[in-house]
């Protein structure tokens, strides 16, 4: 199973690198677990999902080995993409949507853990491929401009060799709770989140004060956006702007303003139209 691959690879030496994957809590492995198990109907047409990943691979000068069967491998490797600069990231983000369009009609299915699961993949597998496409899709789409603004701090972030105190506090946190029952589990991974988030603020403060909250942000919300798999916990969020982040086990996380979270859903669910060619 990935669960530890997950949990070592995102939490390691290369902890500030993409993907953002959280620890596998009891609430990620149940929405995890039920979604594999819930049926839907759809096809994927998987010689055409295979040459699709080969171009993908192939346009971002990946090796072809990097896909679903070593998803670790594909992290890492666009992992080193990003950190090539700004063109890095249009390349990501270019090869991303050339993927999309490769695989339509058939596009979300082919990316849903109902599919792996029927080809003999386990939920974890198959949850860390899914989940850095999913990120891949924020990335390139609500959080595209967002992620250009704030490239100079990403860059210094995803370039530390060793863990941050900060970030190190955030993990203890969280791995201190992780065997707490849903739905108070939901609350721990909030504060997690917030803890990320502000983290990353901090590092980012040092390098470009104006940008360091859309930083944190951006920060969580891909984060968040694998930590939401399933809608397990579907008060999840990220916030723009300083606010009283602590909440204690059963408290509503409410009364924030999520004017990002709010655009990028919008952009997530908004009808997607194929760009013409030149």
């Amino acid at each position: 199973m990935k669960a530890a691959i997950i949990f070592v690879f995102s939490f390691s030496v290369a902890l500030a690198s993409f993907p953002f994957l959280p620890p596998m809590t009891p609430d990620l492995q149940a929405a995890v677990d039920r979604d594999a198990a819930t049926p839907r109907v759809g096809y994927c047409n998987q010689p055409q999902l295979v040459n699709c990943q080969k171009e993908f691979n192939a346009v971002l000068g990946i090796a072809d080995t990097a896909d679903w069967d070593r998803p670790e491998a594909l992290a890492l490797a666009l992992n080193q993409i990003f950190l090539t600069g700004v063109q890095g990231m249009i390349n990501i983000c270019n090869a991303r949507q050339q993927f999309y369009y490769c695989l339509q009609p058939n596009y979300d299915y082919c990316m849903s853990l109902p599919f792996w699961v029927s080809l003999q993949y386990s939920p974890n597998d198959a949850y860390m491929y899914t989940a850095i496409m999913n990120q891949l899709e924020f990335m390139c789409g609500g959080g595209m401009q967002v992620g250009f603004n704030i490239y100079p701090c990403l860059m210094a972030a995803m370039s530390q060799t060793q863990m941050s105190p900060e970030l190190l506090n955030c993990i203890n946190q969280l791995t201190g709770n992780i065997t707490v029952v849903p739905p108070y589990s939901c609350v721990y991974e909030q504060n997690f989140l917030n803890c990320w988030e502000q983290a990353y603020e901090d590092i980012c403060m040092k390098i470009d004060q104006a940008t360091a909250n859309q930083a944190g942000w951006y920060i969580c919300e891909t984060t968040r956006v694998a930590y939401n798999y399933g809608q397990t916990c579907p008060d999840l969020r990220c916030y723009v702007y300083p606010v009283n982040k602590k909440l204690e086990a059963g408290q509503q996380n409410t009364g924030f303003l999520d004017v990002a979270h709010d655009i990028g859903e919008a952009e997530k669910t908004a009808p997607r139209e194929k760009k013409e060619e030149a």
